[in-house]
């Protein structure tokens, strides 16, 4: 389930997508990867004290949620650095700083 949601964080283990006029940064993306390690901790934690498979088929759903999750803004920062070092794309981010410097 996708929610849109300024912030870009997850609650619950749903996805949740930043509105387009933020930019990504390194820090949530890491972030992302820590939620995606932990989940996939809990998981195997869980499995190896013996949880019920309904349990195991929960957890590993909202780790593949966070992997999901992990990969979106990875993609989206490789864009986005990309589109920073080469302005001649046409970046709203590289509009919108070239905006304020003219200012």
């Amino acid at each position: 389930m996708l929610v849109n949601v300024v912030g870009g964080e997850t609650r619950r283990g749903f996805i949740v997508q930043r509105e387009s006029n933020f930019t990504m940064t390194s820090e949530e993306v890491e972030c992302a990867e820590k939620r995606m390690k932990q989940r996939w901790y809990d998981l195997v934690t869980a499995e190896q004290q013996g949880a019920s498979l309904q349990t195991l088929d929960r957890m590993f759903n909202a780790y593949m949620l966070a992997v999901e999750e992990y990969n979106h803004c990875a993609e989206r920062y490789l864009v986005e650095q990309a589109a920073a070092q080469h302005p001649e794309t046409g970046s709203t981010v590289q509009k919108r700083k070239r905006r304020r410097k003219a200012s």
